[in-house]
């Protein structure tokens, strides 16, 4: 019976590794990554593009292609073959125009709106498992026995727009980073990290499972937690991470009086 019902998941496993993701979950993708180019615009965005819209559809092609652009540089492969498919450029570029130039700001209001990103977040989640395998695939090439290296490329394909954000802020002469992934990283790089290394323990046999079910079983693992933050749920590490840091690199050094008041100064300055 256990079997039975083993083998029948794996094969919807399989039959989930069979799904094209062109156009509808690329399209998705494309969506949620210029969407977040322009909400990190802020109040500037509609003048930047306006006043340069060669920047503004620069900084979405990065941040829309951003995984395939830093694998590439990292493993001494050719940068800009994302710019060699016309078709998945094309399309990104027709959401772009849409995002910032639509009249009305309609089509943003609409796939901004919280039904749509119920829609859409699913659907990068699928082609996040993709990109992921497909980086730890691509490192095991190039490296085929290092385990960190395919950790990390596995990592970057995976969030490779969270890691380009200070690159496109700079690009469009923002202020500097206030913080990146290293210092504060999000839940989409904790699970990233996490969901790279069972791969990589699956491509050394060490986690008996086949990929397709591992990319499916992490795919509905970490859809239901981005869903569920959007319904108010914090970061589900930060149990573990309380726990497990003051083990491993000791207690977390106290405030002093000094800093705490220009803390207290410096929350004060921003509300005004």
């Amino acid at each position: 019976m256990a079997s039975s019902y083993y083998d029948t998941v794996v094969s919807y496993a399989d039959l989930y590794d069979t799904i094209p993701m062109y156009p509808l979950f690329e399209l998705s993708h494309y969506i949620l990554m210029i969407l977040a180019v322009r909400n990190d615009f802020r109040n500037g965005s509609k003048h930047l593009a306006q006043t340069n819209p060669l920047v503004c559809w620069f900084c979405s092609m990065l941040s829309s292609f951003a995984g395939t652009f830093m694998a590439n540089f990292l493993l001494g492969q050719p940068i800009l073959a994302p710019f060699s498919n016309q078709f998945n450029i094309g399309l990104a570029t027709a959401v772009w125009y849409l995002i910032f130039y639509c009249p009305g700001d309609i089509f943003f209001t609409i796939v901004s709106s919280f039904p749509a990103q119920l829609v859409f977040i699913p659907l990068k989640e699928v082609l996040r498992m993709r990109k992921i395998a497909a980086g730890v695939a691509q490192a095991a090439i190039v490296y085929p026995s290092s385990f960190l290296v395919m950790l990390i490329i596995g990592t970057i394909k995976g969030t490779g727009s969270l890691q380009m954000r200070n690159i496109e802020r700079l690009l469009r002469g923002s202020t500097g980073p206030s913080s990146n992934q290293l210092t504060t990283p999000s839940i989409t790089m904790k699970a990233a990290i996490i969901i790279s290394l069972l791969m990589v323990l699956q491509r050394y046999a060490i986690l008996p499972i086949p990929l397709v079910l591992l990319q499916l079983c992490c795919m509905m693992v970490l859809t239901t937690v981005k869903l569920s933050m959007l319904f108010g749920m914090r970061d589900p590490f930060e149990p573990v991470e309380g726990v497990l840091r003051p083990v491993l690199f000791g207690k977390k050094p106290k405030e002093s009086a000094a800093a705490k008041k220009a803390k207290e100064t410096e929350n004060k300055n921003k509300k005004e």
